[in-house]
């Protein structure tokens, strides 16, 4: 399953880069809403997997995004990540995480993580 987490400080750049990703999704799938954008605000675990596990329906591959680490414990986001679908690309989006929780060690340690930093002078 991939699962990819954008954080760092330029959230124009993870601005960009999340764009960018829906456009090029939507062009290689040929449809517009083939991504889910998640509020993970009172979400629970079940809610979670219900969103993640299930095949996508109108395309080979579905792009869903957390804006936010979920708030889960540490075994619960091993679980949104272990039961996740393998044409689901799960994007977690948090540009201040706060790295001395386990569930935030518990993205990195399952997404491949992408860091954002400010823009240079020079860009």
């Amino acid at each position: 399953m991939p699962c990819f987490f954008f954080t760092g400080d330029s959230t124009y750049r993870i601005a960009i880069e999340v764009r960018r990703w829906k456009q090029e999704f939507s062009e290689k799938y040929c449809a517009e809403e083939l991504y889910d954008i998640v509020d993970l605000r009172d979400r629970s675990l079940s809610d979670l997997l219900d969103i993640v596990a299930p095949m996508p329906c109108f395309a080979p591959k579905r792009l869903v995004l957390f804006r936010g680490i979920p708030p889960l414990e540490k075994e619960d986001i091993q679980e949104v990540c272990a039961q996740c679908h393998p044409a689901t690309v799960l994007l977690i989006i948090d540009p201040k995480p706060d790295k001395r929780l386990s569930r935030t060690k518990a993205i990195i340690a399952c997404c491949t993580v992408k860091v954002f930093d400010p823009l240079t002078d020079a860009e």
